[in-house]
């Protein structure tokens, strides 16, 4: 980030020359000639407390800056042509710094079908049964998600390879519920709560935003599916009276989030 501090007082205007508006863009001039990419402030020239206050509001900047040099996005089986969203081209990944690898679905059910019987699961299972409380509707499915659970953090330990954070995109549909027996979304929920976020359909764009927002909010983050098909139903029950909505807003619904299951106003 380039800042300038400005004159301290009338004193200093009047025995000094005012340089700071003069040195910044002469900095801005020859960060131009050497090619060198910096954050410039809108309002880049202030006392010495405003620079201040300007060096703090860069922080998450530099955070996520920092962090996408530092990235390796893993994703596991094809980008689905009908989510014609999900199917970006990696090229401006790479030029971000950000490393990624693609795996296939079958390389990721192998690793699972290895996990089975590991002696980790039952500890993982308790920490979910603990964590869903009285939301655990089918506790005869963790055994199964913990496994998986394992499964992914254990290949993200072996192959982040020199990068320091991961972010993870995976299909979880259509085949993905007949052979491993489950959906991914709560096991892919808890890892965003640990700050690796997971996006579903291979969405390695989403995983990539996912993983901008926790590093600028400090916080774990979620992708919204966007959709205008709230039942009248829904509406009167949870919202017409709670909420300053219409039936007609546009509205979208929270998944592989710690927070699931919230309605939230398009923004």
């Amino acid at each position: 980030m380039f800042a300038a501090a400005a004159e301290e007082n009338i004193a200093v205007l009047s025995s000094s020359r005012g340089d700071a508006y003069c040195g910044l863009l002469n900095a801005s001039y020859n960060l131009h000639l050497r090619g060198v990419k910096a954050y410039i402030p809108e309002e880049p020239v202030q006392d010495e407390e405003g620079v201040a206050d300007l060096i703090y509001e860069f922080i998450p900047i530099a955070r996520a800056a920092y962090g996408l040099r530092h990235l390796k996005i893993i994703s596991f089986g094809p980008r689905p042509s009908n989510f014609m969203a999900c199917n970006a081209p990696i090229q401006q990944i790479y030029n971000l710094g950000v490393e990624i690898e693609e795996n296939s679905e079958l390389d990721l059910f192998e690793s699972f079908k290895k996990h089975a019987g590991d002696e980790r699961i039952p500890s993982i299972v308790e920490d979910m049964a603990k964590e869903l409380g009285g939301g655990n509707k089918k506790p005869e499915i963790l055994p199964k998600l913990a496994q998986y659970e394992l499964t992914l953090l254990d290949w993200i330990k072996s192959h982040r390879g020199s990068r320091d954070y991961v972010a993870v995109a995976g299909k979880c549909w259509p085949a993905f519920q007949t052979q491993f027996g489950f959906v991914p979304c709560y096991v892919n929920s808890r890892l965003t709560g640990r700050g690796i976020p997971v996006s579903c359909e291979v969405d390695i764009y989403g995983a990539l935003s996912e993983w901008i927002g926790t590093a600028v909010s400090d916080d774990a983050v979620t992708l919204l599916d966007i959709n205008n098909t709230v039942p009248k139903e829904l509406y009167r029950r949870d919202i017409e009276s709670k909420y300053p909505y219409r039936p007609t807003s546009s509205w979208a619904f929270t998944a592989e989030t710690p927070a699931a299951g919230n309605y939230a106003r398009r923004r």
